[in-house]
């Protein structure tokens, strides 16, 4: 099959899908990349055939820092609309040549244009996502707050919670949605109600869930086309050499810390410089500190922290004692594939949703809201994670599941089997 990928994001969106590809051309398919040119290299590197999307997804999280949203649902369908809004018709366009000649489509992460191109171009398409959207009683979906502790019948509340979360996103961006369809690729607008039905649990549209089982297991309440298939990890190449300073540094002592928010822009970036110079300073212990897009680490650091740029984690990750990061899906794979725990600080959508998982299964302590990050609070929960036995073995353990599987390869085989159906992917 002739198979194109759409994804919109940061690395911790396209790099699965990176991988996905790679498994795809594996298996005898020819694949395309369609993402930000940004990640160009990052594709090209791994032999994955690339189309670039114009545009910075940094542009979207530096104009409002992700630290400013918290849970706040209001502000979370501001910050999309005022992302989506200016700059949704030209993806529509660049879509529509994007997908000429592909038998399938996978739509990935925000990749809001890929479906409806597929409709208008007769394509069939899966949905392939690395944190859970669809409907279920067994838990509150990404896109919405858990459940209170004290709240009776939580099934009905994950499952009405999540409804609306799903609808409110689908109801903000329909207008403009709308214009895009019947200008751009003269196909009916969508009703109202129409994403009521395509979240439900029952759904025929394919989608793959790439996180593993062993971290969220696959509902009983989902439909046979509502399927999880475990990550997707795209291993560092074996010519990949890390910086000599990191090494010397990593060999210094006894295991770091690893400290980093990926791409969350935090405007007070240098504060939280010094609640992490200071957390560390209090737990007597060295860490390896990430830029990352907020630039952390300005100003003048102690020898017993060590700042990078991008290293990979699947080489990094099993060198550290714990990690402290946002929550990301990405970064909270990678620490869980590692075996070691992870100290959360989420920003906004998903993460609070990977914070309280990692949480439930006493792989870290409870996370830390952005707004009450202190140094002590840090310290404290870094001192937990380290010195607690059972986090450590539990961690362990689910490490040694995520590396027996094989995410890929499912998805793969998924992809095939779904692609295969009768009406595979269609979104009426």
């Amino acid at each position: 099959m002739n198979i194109t990928i759409c994804t919109i994001g940061s690395r911790g969106d396209v790099q699965p899908v990176v991988a996905l590809a790679q498994g795809l051309r594996c298996s005898g398919h020819d694949v395309r990349l369609f993402t930000h040119e940004l990640f160009a290299d990052l594709a090209r590197d791994h032999d994955v055939t690339f189309i670039p999307l114009p545009g910075d997804p940094r542009e979207g999280l530096l104009k409002t820092a992700a630290a400013e949203m918290g849970t706040n649902p209001f502000r979370l369908v501001g910050w999309l609309r005022e992302t989506f809004r200016p700059v949704l018709a030209e993806p529509f366009r660049l879509t529509l040549d994007a997908l000429e000649g592909s038998d399938l489509v996978i739509s990935s992460s925000a990749s809001i244009a890929a479906f409806h191109v597929a409709e208008r171009l007769g394509i069939p398409a899966i949905s392939a996502q690395l944190q859970p959207t669809t409907v279920t009683r067994a838990f509150a979906c990404a896109v919405v707050r858990p459940a209170p502790s004290w709240l009776p019948w939580k099934s009905v509340y994950n499952v009405w919670a999540t409804k609306a979360g799903n609808q409110t996103v689908f109801q903000m961006l329909r207008p403009l949605t709308n214009e895009c369809r019947e200008e751009i690729l003269c196909l009916p607008p969508l009703g109202f109600r129409y994403w009521w039905n395509i979240d439900a649990p029952d759904n025929q549209v394919p989608m793959i869930y790439a996180y593993s089982p062993a971290v969220l297991p696959r509902p009983a309440d989902w439909g046979p086309r509502k399927q999880v298939s475990g990550y997707w990890f795209l291993d560092t190449p074996a010519s990949w050499q890390p910086n000599p300073e990191l090494v010397s540094f990593l060999e210094a002592g006894p295991p770091p810390l690893y400290v980093g928010i990926g791409s969350m822009v935090d405007h007070r970036s240098a504060e939280m410089t010094r609640v992490v110079v200071d957390a560390v300073i209090r737990t007597g212990r060295r860490a390896i500190l990430h830029r990352g897009w907020s630039e952390l680490g300005t100003g003048e650091l102690p020898d017993s922290i060590h700042l990078v740029d991008d290293v990979p984690h699947d080489w990094l990750f099993p060198r550290v004692a714990a990690a402290v990061h946002h929550g990301g899906a990405g970064t909270t794979a990678a620490a869980f594939r590692a075996g070691i725990p992870s100290v959360v600080v989420p920003f906004f959508f998903d993460q609070f949703f990977w914070a309280g998982r990692i949480h439930e299964l006493g792989a870290g302590p409870r996370w830390i809201p952005r707004k009450r990050l202190t140094a002590e609070r840090l310290a404290t929960a870094v001192r937990s994670a380290v010195h607690d036995a059972g986090t450590r073995a539990r961690t362990q353990a689910i490490g040694e599941r995520i590396r027996a599987e094989d995410g890929v390869g499912r998805a793969v085989a998924l992809i095939e089997r779904f692609a295969a159906e009768p009406a595979a992917g269609r979104l009426s």
